[in-house]
């Protein structure tokens, strides 16, 4: 969905709303409600005067919205804002945000319009800004971003968002964004992604200082050489063990010539002793070769660990990631998230 397309879908809903006759939850709420001496928490400690600006300010935003002059309703509602945070004003103000493709803000005051419920601005426009809040969800992002390098710039997107040690928890519009960590001695960490509605971004950014990105690599992983000399020796030792078995055979053998009287000045051997002489014959010749093998093969490994020499390579700071597991707050979400940290 390009960049837009959201107003098209929420004015569908606005569409279909008008043809409801018993409800007009789409316009703008025309005065702020009385306290009349009632307990309302979204009146209290707010002054009569101020109450009364802040209704003038609406009833001239509301004429600008009407005129179709929605960037400056924004400013009147805003003014309105600082003299009573009021849930009308907060609606009025999504209202005008929403015409001007103004997503994460548009989220933000509708958020703030349900705060105390339908009492301050209506059933009616209590349920519309539901039904507006799922539409928009499908068009914002919920961000964790934290750095715990003292000093270092956060930005997203060019906009600095906070130094650090710290964190920004937030909504941002569906798609590409950038993220980045400065500071002076260090070298700028930078991650780029695509943010899709519906998956919680965290994000933990690290900063390197240049000769931690310097590594130290060998033309071959650590296990070739550990392996192959490994191997060598194995096969080293079963040679000297048939070495050994083939002796034992031939000892068999020469007892069994030695303990036969009629042997005494030669014979031909039976085939029970003259399978002593073949085994032995058979295991040293397994020797020879269990020798040669493993000499050669742990001469090899011997050869990998000395002559692989190392390699110094620059690494970027998102190669120098590992996971990590942070609790993760945001609008109706609680839990914890598997995170990549650069």
């Amino acid at each position: 969905m390009k960049r837009g397309t959201w107003v098209v879908a929420l004015s569908v809903a606005v569409a279909c709303s008008l043809v409801q006759p018993r409800a007009q939850a789409d316009t703008a709420v025309e005065a702020l409600s009385e306290t009349g001496g009632a307990v309302r928490p979204w009146a209290r400690g707010v002054s009569e005067q101020n109450q009364r600006r802040a209704n003038e300010l609406v009833q001239e935003g509301n004429a600008l919205i009407k005129e179709s002059f929605f960037a400056q309703a924004v400013a009147k509602y805003r003014e309105a804002l600082e003299h009573w945070d009021h849930p009308g004003v907060h609606y009025n103000l999504a209202l005008a945000l929403l015409t001007l493709d103004e997503p994460v803000a548009t989220h933000r005051h509708l958020s703030e319009a349900m705060k105390y419920g339908a009492a301050p601005i209506g059933q009616d426009k209590h349920d519309y800004a539901e039904k507006y809040l799922a539409l928009l969800n499908q068009q914002v992002v919920h961000v964790q971003v934290r750095c715990q390098e003292p000093g270092a710039e956060v930005r997203l997107d060019g906009q600095l968002l906070f130094r650090a040690p710290g964190e920004f928890s937030g909504l941002v519009r569906r798609g590409e964004h950038s993220l980045t960590a400065s500071k002076a001695g260090y070298e700028t960490t930078q991650v780029s992604r695509m943010m899709e509605a519906g998956e919680p971004v965290v994000l933990e950014l690290r900063l390197f200082r240049p000769e931690e990105l310097l590594v130290e690599e060998r033309r071959y992983p650590l296990w070739i050489p550990i392996t192959v000399s490994a191997t060598g020796l194995a096969l080293v030792g079963a040679g000297a063990f048939a070495s050994y078995s083939s002796q034992r055979s031939y000892d068999r053998f020469d007892r069994a010539i030695s303990d036969d009287p009629g042997c005494s000045f030669g014979c031909v051997p039976d085939d029970d002793v003259a399978r002593h002489l073949e085994r032995g014959n058979l295991l040293r010749t397994l020797s020879v070769v269990g020798y040669a093998a493993g000499g050669a093969t742990l001469a090899a490994g011997i050869a990998l660990w000395v002559f692989d020499k190392k390699d110094t390579r620059r690494v970027t700071p998102e190669e120098l990631q590992d996971l990590a597991v942070l609790p993760l707050l945001g609008p109706g979400t609680v839990g914890v998230a598997g995170t990549a940290r650069f």
